[in-house]
Protein backbone atom coordinates (compact mmCIF):
# COMPACT_ATOMS: atom_id res chain seq x y z
CA UNK A 1 0.00 0.00 0.00
CA UNK A 2 1.94 3.43 -1.41
CA UNK A 3 2.41 5.41 1.59
CA UNK A 4 3.04 8.69 0.35
CA UNK A 5 1.49 10.56 -2.67
CA UNK A 6 3.34 13.21 -4.42
CA UNK A 7 0.78 15.99 -5.61
CA UNK A 8 0.75 19.41 -8.14
CA UNK A 9 -0.85 22.08 -5.36
CA UNK A 10 -3.12 24.68 -7.19
CA UNK A 11 -1.42 27.55 -8.55
CA UNK A 12 2.09 26.59 -7.47
CA UNK A 13 3.91 26.44 -10.98
CA UNK A 14 5.56 22.82 -11.70
CA UNK A 15 6.43 22.09 -8.00
CA UNK A 16 5.78 18.56 -7.28
CA UNK A 17 5.41 17.69 -3.11
CA UNK A 18 5.39 15.46 -1.47
CA UNK A 19 2.24 14.27 1.16
CA UNK A 20 2.16 11.50 3.73
CA UNK A 21 -1.34 9.06 3.07
CA UNK A 22 -2.92 8.94 6.88
CA UNK A 23 -4.08 5.99 8.31
CA UNK A 24 -7.65 7.06 7.86
CA UNK A 25 -7.21 7.88 3.57
CA UNK A 26 -5.15 4.21 3.63
CA UNK A 27 -6.63 2.59 -0.23
CA UNK A 28 -8.73 5.81 -0.84
CA UNK A 29 -6.23 7.87 -2.68
CA UNK A 30 -5.81 7.57 -6.27
CA UNK A 31 -3.67 9.44 -8.84
CA UNK A 32 -6.13 11.89 -10.50
CA UNK A 33 -7.75 12.48 -6.36
CA UNK A 34 -8.24 16.16 -5.56
CA UNK A 35 -6.81 16.53 -1.76
CA UNK A 36 -6.63 18.93 0.43
CA UNK A 37 -3.21 19.80 2.05
CA UNK A 38 -1.71 21.97 4.03
CA UNK A 39 0.50 25.14 3.14
CA UNK A 40 2.08 26.99 6.05
CA UNK A 41 -1.37 27.79 7.88
CA UNK A 42 -3.83 27.41 4.96
CA UNK A 43 -5.44 24.56 3.62
CA UNK A 44 -5.14 24.17 -0.45
CA UNK A 45 -6.41 22.00 -3.25
CA UNK A 46 -3.99 19.76 -4.94
CA UNK A 47 -4.17 17.03 -7.33
CA UNK A 48 -2.28 13.62 -7.14
CA UNK A 49 -0.14 12.70 -9.73
CA UNK A 50 1.63 10.04 -8.04
CA UNK A 51 1.68 7.01 -5.71
CA UNK A 52 4.77 6.29 -3.63
CA UNK A 53 6.46 3.54 -1.31
CA UNK A 54 8.71 5.85 0.40
CA UNK A 55 10.20 9.15 -0.50
CA UNK A 56 12.98 10.96 -0.21
CA UNK A 57 12.07 14.71 1.52
CA UNK A 58 11.99 15.52 4.96
CA UNK A 59 9.57 17.24 7.31
CA UNK A 60 6.61 14.98 5.47
CA UNK A 61 3.14 16.78 6.30
CA UNK A 62 -0.64 14.22 6.13
CA UNK A 63 -2.90 14.83 3.80
CA UNK A 64 -5.91 16.99 5.45
CA UNK A 65 -9.03 15.78 3.21
CA UNK A 66 -9.87 13.94 0.26
CA UNK A 67 -12.38 15.63 -2.27
CA UNK A 68 -14.83 13.20 -3.61
CA UNK A 69 -15.17 9.47 -3.50
CA UNK A 70 -13.62 9.01 -6.90
CA UNK A 71 -10.57 10.52 -8.94
CA UNK A 72 -11.29 13.70 -10.82
CA UNK A 73 -8.68 12.41 -13.41
CA UNK A 74 -8.08 9.21 -14.53
CA UNK A 75 -4.02 8.18 -14.39
CA UNK A 76 -4.26 8.49 -18.54
CA UNK A 77 -5.36 12.46 -18.23
CA UNK A 78 -2.30 12.92 -15.53
CA UNK A 79 -0.06 11.56 -18.40
CA UNK A 80 -1.29 13.46 -20.83
CA UNK A 81 -1.05 16.69 -18.98
CA UNK A 82 3.09 15.15 -18.40
CA UNK A 83 2.91 15.09 -21.97
CA UNK A 84 1.20 18.89 -22.64
CA UNK A 85 3.94 20.57 -20.05
CA UNK A 86 6.76 18.64 -21.64
CA UNK A 87 6.10 19.14 -25.39
CA UNK A 88 5.00 22.82 -24.89
CA UNK A 89 7.34 23.58 -22.33
CA UNK A 90 5.05 25.08 -20.04
CA UNK A 91 4.12 24.66 -16.14
CA UNK A 92 2.74 21.05 -15.11
CA UNK A 93 0.41 23.16 -13.00
CA UNK A 94 -0.46 25.04 -16.28
CA UNK A 95 -1.47 21.55 -18.28
CA UNK A 96 -3.47 20.67 -15.18
CA UNK A 97 -5.56 22.96 -15.18
CA UNK A 98 -6.14 22.37 -18.61
CA UNK A 99 -7.42 18.98 -18.00
CA UNK A 100 -9.40 19.79 -14.99
CA UNK A 101 -12.72 20.53 -15.41
CA UNK A 102 -13.56 23.99 -15.13
CA UNK A 103 -16.19 23.53 -12.15
CA UNK A 104 -13.79 22.05 -10.65
CA UNK A 105 -10.91 24.48 -10.80
CA UNK A 106 -13.16 26.88 -10.03
CA UNK A 107 -14.85 25.40 -6.69
CA UNK A 108 -13.34 24.32 -3.30
CA UNK A 109 -14.41 20.58 -3.68
CA UNK A 110 -16.65 18.93 -6.62
CA UNK A 111 -19.94 18.42 -5.07
CA UNK A 112 -22.84 20.87 -5.83
CA UNK A 113 -25.87 21.19 -3.07
CA UNK A 114 -29.31 19.62 -4.48
CA UNK A 115 -33.01 19.66 -2.46
CA UNK A 116 -33.94 16.65 -1.22
CA UNK A 117 -37.63 15.62 -0.40
CA UNK A 118 -38.77 12.68 2.43
CA UNK A 119 -42.14 11.80 4.19
CA UNK A 120 -42.66 13.89 7.36
CA UNK A 121 -44.61 10.81 8.91
CA UNK A 122 -46.25 8.07 8.09
CA UNK A 123 -48.72 8.75 5.73
CA UNK A 124 -52.24 6.56 6.17
CA UNK A 125 -54.27 4.45 3.39
CA UNK A 126 -57.20 6.70 3.99
CA UNK A 127 -55.13 9.92 3.87
CA UNK A 128 -53.46 9.00 0.64
CA UNK A 129 -56.86 8.40 -1.00
CA UNK A 130 -58.13 11.84 0.47
CA UNK A 131 -54.93 13.06 -1.04
CA UNK A 132 -55.85 11.62 -4.37
CA UNK A 133 -59.44 12.39 -4.59
CA UNK A 134 -58.61 16.45 -3.88
CA UNK A 135 -55.22 16.52 -5.81
CA UNK A 136 -53.51 13.84 -8.06
CA UNK A 137 -49.85 15.74 -8.37
CA UNK A 138 -49.93 16.01 -4.99
CA UNK A 139 -51.18 12.87 -4.19
CA UNK A 140 -48.34 10.85 -6.73
CA UNK A 141 -45.69 12.68 -5.10
CA UNK A 142 -46.36 11.58 -1.90
CA UNK A 143 -47.09 8.33 -3.04
CA UNK A 144 -44.20 8.06 -4.70
CA UNK A 145 -42.09 8.96 -1.71
CA UNK A 146 -43.85 6.42 0.14
CA UNK A 147 -42.97 3.67 -2.17
CA UNK A 148 -39.43 5.16 -2.38
CA UNK A 149 -39.04 4.64 1.43
CA UNK A 150 -35.91 7.39 1.50
CA UNK A 151 -35.03 10.95 1.04
CA UNK A 152 -35.46 11.60 -3.12
CA UNK A 153 -34.05 14.44 -5.23
CA UNK A 154 -36.65 17.15 -5.66
CA UNK A 155 -35.18 17.80 -9.50
CA UNK A 156 -36.14 13.94 -10.20
CA UNK A 157 -39.21 13.72 -8.04
CA UNK A 158 -40.89 16.63 -10.45
CA UNK A 159 -39.59 15.32 -13.32
CA UNK A 160 -40.94 11.68 -13.00
CA UNK A 161 -44.34 12.97 -12.10
CA UNK A 162 -44.21 16.05 -14.34
CA UNK A 163 -44.90 18.52 -11.54
CA UNK A 164 -43.66 21.82 -9.92
CA UNK A 165 -41.93 22.98 -7.44
CA UNK A 166 -45.65 24.63 -6.04
CA UNK A 167 -46.92 21.10 -5.58
CA UNK A 168 -43.93 20.30 -3.26
CA UNK A 169 -44.32 23.51 -1.47
CA UNK A 170 -47.86 22.89 -0.80
CA UNK A 171 -47.17 19.43 0.56
CA UNK A 172 -44.77 21.29 3.30
CA UNK A 173 -47.33 23.56 4.28
CA UNK A 174 -50.04 20.96 4.74
CA UNK A 175 -46.61 18.81 6.89
CA UNK A 176 -47.10 15.53 4.24
CA UNK A 177 -43.20 16.28 3.69
CA UNK A 178 -39.84 18.03 4.64
CA UNK A 179 -37.36 19.50 2.23
CA UNK A 180 -33.45 19.25 3.24
CA UNK A 181 -30.51 20.68 0.79
CA UNK A 182 -27.65 18.29 0.92
CA UNK A 183 -24.40 17.65 -0.77
CA UNK A 184 -23.70 15.85 -3.57
CA UNK A 185 -20.48 14.93 -5.68
CA UNK A 186 -21.19 16.13 -9.52
CA UNK A 187 -22.23 13.54 -12.45
CA UNK A 188 -20.81 15.14 -15.46
CA UNK A 189 -22.72 12.06 -17.29
CA UNK A 190 -25.60 12.00 -15.15
CA UNK A 191 -28.57 10.70 -17.17
CA UNK A 192 -26.57 9.39 -20.15
CA UNK A 193 -26.64 6.05 -21.21
CA UNK A 194 -23.08 4.61 -22.63
CA UNK A 195 -23.40 1.80 -25.02
CA UNK A 196 -20.47 -0.64 -26.09
CA UNK A 197 -19.17 0.41 -29.18
CA UNK A 198 -17.40 -2.08 -31.37
CA UNK A 199 -13.57 -2.40 -32.10
CA UNK A 200 -12.55 -0.10 -34.36
CA UNK A 201 -10.43 -0.72 -37.21
CA UNK A 202 -7.55 1.25 -38.60
CA UNK A 203 -7.40 1.53 -42.41
CA UNK A 204 -4.37 0.61 -44.67
CA UNK A 205 -3.42 4.39 -44.80
CA UNK A 206 -4.25 5.06 -40.86
CA UNK A 207 -2.39 2.12 -40.54
CA UNK A 208 1.04 3.29 -42.38
CA UNK A 209 0.82 6.17 -40.52
CA UNK A 210 0.59 4.83 -37.15
CA UNK A 211 3.55 2.55 -37.78
CA UNK A 212 5.87 5.53 -39.12
CA UNK A 213 4.58 7.45 -35.90
CA UNK A 214 5.61 4.11 -33.85
CA UNK A 215 8.92 4.18 -35.64
CA UNK A 216 9.76 7.70 -34.95
CA UNK A 217 9.04 7.77 -31.39
CA UNK A 218 10.92 4.26 -30.80
CA UNK A 219 13.88 5.48 -32.84
CA UNK A 220 13.96 8.46 -30.51
CA UNK A 221 14.07 6.50 -27.09
CA UNK A 222 16.64 4.78 -28.67
CA UNK A 223 18.58 7.75 -29.07
CA UNK A 224 18.29 8.52 -25.31
CA UNK A 225 19.28 4.99 -24.36
CA UNK A 226 20.49 4.65 -20.98
CA UNK A 227 21.43 8.15 -20.65
CA UNK A 228 17.88 9.14 -20.26
CA UNK A 229 17.16 10.58 -16.83
CA UNK A 230 14.99 9.53 -14.11
CA UNK A 231 12.04 11.37 -13.18
CA UNK A 232 13.55 14.18 -10.25
CA UNK A 233 12.29 13.26 -6.70
CA UNK A 234 10.18 16.36 -5.48
CA UNK A 235 11.26 18.33 -2.09
CA UNK A 236 9.40 17.67 1.32
CA UNK A 237 6.24 19.25 1.70
CA UNK A 238 5.88 23.10 1.10
CA UNK A 239 5.48 26.03 3.44
CA UNK A 240 5.15 27.62 0.25
CA UNK A 241 3.79 26.51 -3.20
CA UNK A 242 6.99 28.67 -4.39
CA UNK A 243 9.95 27.11 -2.73
CA UNK A 244 10.59 23.71 -3.83
CA UNK A 245 13.34 21.35 -2.69
CA UNK A 246 13.71 20.65 -6.37
CA UNK A 247 11.97 22.17 -9.63
CA UNK A 248 11.52 20.17 -12.41
CA UNK A 249 8.41 20.43 -15.12
CA UNK A 250 8.15 17.07 -15.95
CA UNK A 251 10.48 14.14 -17.52
CA UNK A 252 13.88 15.83 -15.80
CA UNK A 253 13.04 19.43 -17.56
CA UNK A 254 14.08 22.49 -16.13
CA UNK A 255 12.50 25.65 -15.98
CA UNK A 256 14.12 29.35 -15.34
CA UNK A 257 12.83 33.02 -15.91
CA UNK A 258 14.83 36.16 -15.51
CA UNK A 259 13.51 38.96 -18.18
CA UNK A 260 12.62 35.89 -20.76
CA UNK A 261 11.50 32.00 -20.04
CA UNK A 262 14.45 29.72 -20.48
CA UNK A 263 13.22 25.84 -21.16
CA UNK A 264 15.98 22.68 -20.99
CA UNK A 265 15.64 18.99 -20.67
CA UNK A 266 17.96 16.40 -21.31
CA UNK A 267 18.67 15.41 -25.19
CA UNK A 268 17.22 18.77 -25.86
CA UNK A 269 18.41 20.60 -29.17
CA UNK A 270 17.84 24.83 -29.37
CA UNK A 271 18.51 27.98 -31.33
CA UNK A 272 20.05 30.80 -29.33
CA UNK A 273 20.67 34.25 -29.84
CA UNK A 274 22.66 36.58 -28.43
CA UNK A 275 22.82 40.40 -29.13
CA UNK A 276 25.80 43.24 -28.31
CA UNK A 277 25.45 45.76 -25.31
CA UNK A 278 22.79 48.33 -26.55
CA UNK A 279 23.38 47.15 -30.21
CA UNK A 280 27.35 48.41 -30.74
CA UNK A 281 28.52 46.77 -33.94
CA UNK A 282 31.59 44.17 -34.10
CA UNK A 283 34.47 45.13 -36.41
CA UNK A 284 36.04 42.17 -38.08
CA UNK A 285 38.67 41.26 -35.52
CA UNK A 286 35.53 41.25 -32.62
CA UNK A 287 33.55 38.80 -35.09
CA UNK A 288 36.54 36.47 -35.45
CA UNK A 289 36.61 36.30 -31.91
CA UNK A 290 33.33 35.27 -31.34
CA UNK A 291 33.49 32.54 -33.51
CA UNK A 292 36.59 31.05 -32.00
CA UNK A 293 34.92 31.53 -28.25
CA UNK A 294 31.83 29.32 -30.12
CA UNK A 295 34.09 26.71 -31.56
CA UNK A 296 35.81 26.22 -28.19
CA UNK A 297 32.78 25.20 -26.47
CA UNK A 298 32.19 22.77 -29.08
CA UNK A 299 35.33 21.39 -29.45
CA UNK A 300 35.58 21.18 -25.73
CA UNK A 301 32.71 18.31 -26.17
CA UNK A 302 30.36 21.08 -23.90
CA UNK A 303 27.92 21.11 -26.86
CA UNK A 304 27.36 19.54 -30.50
CA UNK A 305 27.14 22.20 -32.45
CA UNK A 306 25.13 22.48 -35.87
CA UNK A 307 25.56 26.00 -36.85
CA UNK A 308 26.86 29.36 -35.73
CA UNK A 309 26.70 32.75 -37.57
CA UNK A 310 28.03 35.86 -35.96
CA UNK A 311 26.13 38.73 -37.03
CA UNK A 312 27.15 42.46 -36.88
CA UNK A 313 25.18 43.22 -33.80
CA UNK A 314 24.56 39.55 -32.65
CA UNK A 315 25.03 35.90 -32.65
CA UNK A 316 23.24 32.87 -33.62
CA UNK A 317 23.81 29.01 -32.71
CA UNK A 318 21.86 25.96 -32.88
CA UNK A 319 23.19 23.13 -30.81
CA UNK A 320 23.01 20.38 -28.48
CA UNK A 321 24.42 20.33 -25.16
CA UNK A 322 26.62 17.40 -24.10
CA UNK A 323 27.27 15.35 -20.66
CA UNK A 324 29.15 16.89 -18.82
CA UNK A 325 29.12 14.20 -15.52
CA UNK A 326 27.26 11.96 -13.79
CA UNK A 327 25.19 11.91 -10.43
CA UNK A 328 26.35 9.75 -7.70
CA UNK A 329 23.60 7.75 -8.82
CA UNK A 330 24.70 7.42 -12.05
CA UNK A 331 22.48 10.05 -13.88
CA UNK A 332 23.84 12.35 -16.70
CA UNK A 333 23.82 15.62 -15.87
CA UNK A 334 24.03 17.98 -19.06
CA UNK A 335 26.00 21.17 -19.27
CA UNK A 336 23.34 23.92 -19.03
CA UNK A 337 22.16 27.13 -20.88
CA UNK A 338 23.48 29.34 -18.70
CA UNK A 339 27.39 27.41 -18.12
CA UNK A 340 27.71 27.28 -21.87
CA UNK A 341 26.64 31.08 -23.12
CA UNK A 342 28.23 32.57 -20.06
CA UNK A 343 31.70 30.69 -20.93
CA UNK A 344 31.45 31.86 -24.08
CA UNK A 345 30.22 35.51 -23.72
CA UNK A 346 32.80 35.97 -20.62
CA UNK A 347 35.91 34.59 -22.64
CA UNK A 348 34.58 36.94 -26.10
CA UNK A 349 34.06 40.24 -23.69
CA UNK A 350 36.99 40.13 -22.17
CA UNK A 351 39.08 39.37 -25.19
CA UNK A 352 36.96 42.18 -26.91
CA UNK A 353 37.55 44.65 -24.21
CA UNK A 354 41.41 43.92 -24.32
CA UNK A 355 40.94 44.94 -28.03
CA UNK A 356 39.25 47.77 -27.56
CA UNK A 357 41.41 49.12 -24.33
CA UNK A 358 38.21 49.68 -22.51
CA UNK A 359 36.12 48.08 -19.46
CA UNK A 360 32.33 47.53 -19.85
CA UNK A 361 29.47 45.52 -21.15
CA UNK A 362 29.99 43.70 -24.48
CA UNK A 363 26.89 41.73 -24.39
CA UNK A 364 23.10 42.08 -23.13
CA UNK A 365 22.52 40.39 -20.17
CA UNK A 366 19.20 37.83 -21.02
CA UNK A 367 19.39 35.72 -24.58
CA UNK A 368 16.80 34.40 -26.47
CA UNK A 369 16.88 30.42 -26.64
CA UNK A 370 14.10 27.82 -28.08
CA UNK A 371 13.85 24.03 -27.25
CA UNK A 372 13.22 22.61 -30.78
CA UNK A 373 10.94 20.39 -30.86
CA UNK A 374 10.94 18.64 -34.16
CA UNK A 375 12.69 17.79 -36.88
CA UNK A 376 11.19 20.33 -39.35
CA UNK A 377 11.87 22.92 -36.22
CA UNK A 378 15.36 21.67 -36.40
CA UNK A 379 15.57 22.12 -40.24
CA UNK A 380 14.07 25.77 -40.06
CA UNK A 381 16.26 27.20 -37.57
CA UNK A 382 19.12 25.58 -39.50
CA UNK A 383 18.06 26.96 -42.83
CA UNK A 384 17.00 30.57 -41.15
CA UNK A 385 20.78 30.67 -39.80
CA UNK A 386 22.52 29.66 -42.58
CA UNK A 387 20.80 32.44 -44.31
CA UNK A 388 20.60 35.16 -42.38
CA UNK A 389 23.75 36.85 -43.66
CA UNK A 390 22.39 37.17 -47.30
CA UNK A 391 18.97 37.55 -46.27
CA UNK A 392 19.70 40.28 -44.17
CA UNK A 393 21.30 42.27 -46.28
CA UNK A 394 24.53 42.07 -44.60
CA UNK A 395 26.98 40.19 -46.98
CA UNK A 396 25.65 40.34 -51.38
CA UNK A 397 24.63 37.46 -53.22
CA UNK A 398 27.23 35.17 -54.10
CA UNK A 399 29.63 37.08 -51.76
CA UNK A 400 31.36 34.70 -48.79
CA UNK A 401 30.96 35.20 -45.18
CA UNK A 402 33.53 34.87 -43.13
CA UNK A 403 31.41 34.11 -39.77
CA UNK A 404 29.20 31.17 -40.67
CA UNK A 405 29.81 28.03 -39.56
CA UNK A 406 28.44 24.35 -39.93
CA UNK A 407 29.60 20.86 -39.51
CA UNK A 408 30.04 20.47 -43.39
CA UNK A 409 31.40 23.76 -43.76
CA UNK A 410 34.20 22.91 -40.64
CA UNK A 411 35.69 26.46 -40.97
CA UNK A 412 34.47 30.28 -41.79
CA UNK A 413 34.38 32.05 -45.42
CA UNK A 414 31.53 30.18 -46.42
CA UNK A 415 30.11 30.62 -49.78
CA UNK A 416 26.13 30.82 -49.73
CA UNK A 417 25.37 28.05 -52.04
CA UNK A 418 27.74 25.84 -50.28
CA UNK A 419 26.11 25.78 -46.55
CA UNK A 420 26.26 22.22 -46.25
CA UNK A 421 23.27 19.50 -45.35
CA UNK A 422 21.25 20.52 -42.20
CA UNK A 423 21.60 17.89 -39.22
CA UNK A 424 20.00 14.81 -38.73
Amino acid sequence: MPKFARVIVDQSGSHAFDYEIPAPLDGKIEVGSRVRVPVRTRLLLATVIELLDETEARGVRPIAEIIGRKPILSPLLVRLAHWIADYYCCELEAAMRAVLPQVIRKGDTGFKVQMFVKLAREIGDHELAELERKAVKQWAVVDLLKRSGDAVPAAQLLKEIGATHQVISTLEKKGFIVTTDAPVQRDPHAGETFLHAPKLELNAEQRAVFEEVKRTIERSDAIRGAHAPSRAVSGASPETPNQPAQPPTSSGATYSKRRLPHFERPWGKYAVTFSAHERRPLIATERDIVLKSILHAHEHHQYELYAACVMPDHAHLLFEPQIKENDPKGDPIFWSLTEILQGIKSASAHRINKLREQNGAVWEKESFDRLIRSDSDLEEKFQYICRNPWDSGVAKQNEEYAWLWTQDLGSARASRAGFGASPK
